[in-house]
C-alpha cells in the first residue's frame, strides 16, 4: 500500500512538472498548429517506444545498469545543447521578431520523439 502511495505521489509531482517535452510542444505551437500537434505526435510516440520497452523487460536492465542509464543521461544533456545552440545561433542570425522560422513537419515530429526519448525524467518514471 505504502509502495502505491509513493508511486501515485511521484507520478503526480512527474506529470505536473513542465519539462522538456512541454517547452518542445509550446516552441512548435508557436510555429504553427500543424507543427504544435505533430511534435505531440512525436512526444507520444517516445513515449509509446518507453512502454514497449518497459513491457519487454529493457526497463530492468536500465535499473541495474547505472553505466548505461548514464549514457543515455549524458546522450539526452547533448541533445539538448544541441537544441539550445541551434535556437541560439538562429537568433543571432534573425533579430526580426516577425518572421517565423519554418521547418519540416518531419523534423518536428523526429525532434519530439528525440526529445522524449532523451528526456531523464521520462526514463526515471518507466
Amino acid at each position: 500500500m505504502q509502495q502505491n502511495l509513493f508511486f501515485l505521489t511521484a507520478t503526480i509531482i512527474l506529470g505536473l512538472t513542465p519539462g522538456n517535452d512541454v517547452l518542445y510542444i509550446a516552441s512548435q505551437s508557436l510555429n504553427s498548429f500543424k507543427h504544435g500537434v505533430v511534435a505531440t505526435i512525436g512526444v507520444g510516440t517516445g513515449l509509446a517506444i518507453y512502454v514497449i520497452a518497459s513491457v519487454l523487460g529493457l526497463s530492468g536492465i536500465l535499473m541495474h545498469s547505472p553505466l548505461l542509464f548514464n549514457v543515455i543521461k549524458i546522450i539526452g544533456a547533448f541533445y539538448l545543447f544541441y537544441l539550445a545552440y541551434q535556437a541560439w545561433s538562429y537568433a543571432k542570425k534573425q533579430p526580426n521578431l516577425h518572421q517565423v522560422r519554418v521547418i519540416s513537419v518531419w523534423k518536428s515530429y523526429k525532434n519530439g520523439v528525440f526529445t522524449n526519448i532523451l528526456n531523464p525524467k521520462v526514463g526515471i518514471f518507466f
